[in-house]
């Protein structure tokens, strides 16, 4: 394992960004982020995780 503090803060970046874009886009969408099934349609892989993968 020959990694570098600074590509896990490089990598850490990335994956915060791209939680937070998700979390927007769920928000946009009028979805629960932790919310699955048919209530929200299961707006999150946390949801579609929960809900068996039918989550849209």
């Amino acid at each position: 394992m020959n990694i570098s503090f600074s590509q896990v803060i490089c990598f850490l970046a990335i994956a915060a960004i791209y939680g937070f874009v998700m979390v927007q886009a769920q928000l946009a969408q009028g979805d629960s982020p932790l919310g699955g099934g048919p209530v929200n349609g299961g707006g999150s892989v946390l949801g579609r995780i929960t809900d068996g993968g039918l989550g849209k």
